[in-house]
C-alpha cells in the first residue's frame, strides 16, 4: 500500500497535468466532467508528503485571498437562512463552492512552469479542434448557415454564453501569439491564432473584441520598443486582415448596426420603448437592468434580499414596469457587483470587490496571461453575472489562479 502511495506521490505531475487538460478540454464539453475534474484537486492536494502538506496548509493559511474566498462563501451561506427560495440559495453555494479549494490548492502547490506549459500546450490545440467540431456538426450535419452557429449551437445546444467562452478562445489566441514571439513552430502557431481568432470574430462579443484590439495596439507599442520590427509587421498584417475580417461580419455588423441605431440615453425612453416591445438592443437591457437592481439594492441594504431571493426580485421588477424582453428571457443582473450587493447586501459586495483587489496587486509587469484575463474578468464583471454559472465560477476559480501560478 505505501509502495502503491509513493509510486503515485511521484507522478503528482502528471496527475496535475491531466487534470488541468481535463477542466479545460470539457468547458465546452460537458458540466458534469468539469465538476468532477475540479474535485478532484481536493484528492490530488493530499497525494503527497506529510511535510510537504504541512507546508501547503501554512501557505494557505497566510494567503489573504484564499482565505477571503472562504469567508465569502460563508457569507452566501449566511444569505441562505435568510432567504425564502432555500433551493435556489442553496444551489448558487453549491456552484460557488469550487472558491473555496481550487484557487487555495493551486497558490499553495509548488508546480513546476514546464508541468503548466505541457497541460496548456495540449489544451489549446483540444480546445480549437472542439470549436472546430462544433462548427461542422452545425454546417455539415444540421445543415445551417455561420451566421446561426452562436444562437443555434452556442446558446441552444450548449446552453452557453458568448462571454464565457471567449475566456476559454483566449487561450489558443494568447499561447499561439506568444509562441510566434519566441520563433516556436511559427507555421504552425500562425495556423492555431488565425483559426482561434475566426471562432472569437465568430462569436461576435463586442465587447472582448474591442478588449482584443486595445491588448494589439499595446502590444504594438512594446514591441516597438524592443524594437522588434519583424514582430511589429507581422501583427500590423494581422490586424488589417482581421479588421477586414470584422468589417465583412455579418454578425458583428448586426449586433452594431443595432445598438448604434437603436440606442438611447434617456432612462424614461428606455422604459418606455421596453414596456411596450421586446427590444433587442443588449446595451439599452443592461442600463435598465442595473437601474431596476440598483432600486433593489438600496431597499435591502444592509444585509440585501438573500442568496436565493435576489432573482425573484429582481423579476417582480420587471413585472412592474413591464420590462417585455426581461420578462420573457428571464434576465439575471447581467453585472456581477450588483448581484452580490443585491444577494448579501454590503457585506458580500465589499468583499468581492476587496478580493479583485488584491488579485489586481498580484500583477507585475514581467506577466503575460494572468493580468489579461483578470483584467478581462473585472471589466467582464459589469457586463455579466459570471459567478451564476459554472463556467463563471471554472473562469474565477481555476483559469486565473492557473495563469498567476504559469506567470
Amino acid at each position: 500500500m505505501n509502495f502503491s502511495l509513493q509510486q503515485l506521490i511521484k507522478k503528482r505531475e502528471y496527475i496535475f497535468i491531466t487534470l488541468s487538460i481535463i477542466v479545460f478540454f470539457t468547458f465546452t464539453v460537458s458540466y458534469a466532467l468539469s465538476a468532477i475534474a475540479m474535485v478532484l484537486f481536493i484528492p490530488f492536494f493530499f497525494l503527497d508528503t506529510k511535510l510537504n502538506i504541512a507546508s501547503k496548509v501554512q501557505r494557505i493559511k497566510k494567503d489573504k485571498i484564499a482565505l477571503c474566498l472562504v469567508l465569502f462563501i460563508l457569507i452566501q451561506c449566511i444569505g441562505y437562512f435568510y432567504s425564502e427560495d432555500k433551493a435556489l440559495a442553496l444551489k448558487r453555494v453549491w456552484g460557488m463552492f469550487p472558491l473555496v479549494f481550487l484557487p487555495a490548492i493551486l497558490f499553495s502547490e509548488s508546480i513546476p512552469s514546464n508541468d503548466l506549459k505541457k497541460s496548456l500546450n495540449i489544451s489549446k490545440y483540444l480546445i480549437v479542434l472542439t470549436f472546430l467540431y462544433y462548427l461542422i456538426i452545425h454546417v455539415f450535419v444540421d445543415g445551417r448557415t455561420i451566421s446561426t452557429f452562436v444562437h443555434d449551437t452556442v446558446k441552444v445546444k450548449l446552453g452557453i454564453s458568448q462571454f464565457y467562452l471567449t475566456f476559454i478562445v483566449l487561450i489558443p489566441i494568447l499561447v499561439s501569439s506568444k509562441s510566434i514571439y519566441q520563433r516556436d513552430k511559427m507555421l504552425l502557431n500562425s495556423l492555431l491564432l488565425a483559426t482561434s481568432f475566426f471562432i472569437l470574430l465568430l462569436l461576435g462579443n463586442k465587447t472582448v473584441l474591442l478588449f482584443m484590439l486595445t491588448l494589439i495596439i499595446y502590444g504594438l507599442v512594446l514591441l516597438i520598443k524592443r524594437k522588434k520590427y519583424r514582430s511589429v509587421l507581422f501583427a500590423t498584417v494581422f490586424i488589417i486582415l482581421g479588421s477586414i475580417m470584422i468589417s465583412q461580419s455579418s454578425i458583428v455588423k448586426n449586433r452594431m448596426t443595432v445598438t448604434v441605431n437603436t440606442l438611447d440615453f434617456d432612462l424614461e425612453t428606455i422604459i418606455t420603448k421596453n414596456r411596450f416591445t421586446e427590444t433587442k438592443n443588449t446595451l439599452e437591457h443592461r442600463i435598465l437592468i442595473n437601474y431596476l437592481a440598483g432600486k433593489e439594492i438600496i431597499k435591502a441594504l444592509p444585509f440585501g434580499v438573500g442568496t436565493g431571493d435576489y432573482l425573484a426580485v429582481l423579476y417582480n421588477q420587471y413585472y412592474t414596469i413591464n420590462f417585455k424582453a426581461g420578462i420573457s428571457q428571464k434576465y439575471n443582473n447581467h453585472n456581477q457587483y450588483f448581484t452580490e450587493f443585491l444577494k448579501t447586501g454590503v457585506l458580500g459586495g465589499v468583499l468581492f470587490i476587496y478580493i479583485l483587489f488584491l488579485l489586481l496587486l498580484k500583477i507585475n509587469k514581467e506577466q503575460f496571461y494572468y493580468p489579461i484575463f483578470l483584467l478581462l474578468f473585472v471589466v467582464g464583471c459589469f457586463l455579466e453575472s459570471y459567478l451564476d454559472r459554472q463556467h463563471g465560477v471554472i473562469i474565477f476559480a481555476f483559469i486565473i489562479p492557473y495563469f498567476y501560478k504559469l506567470d
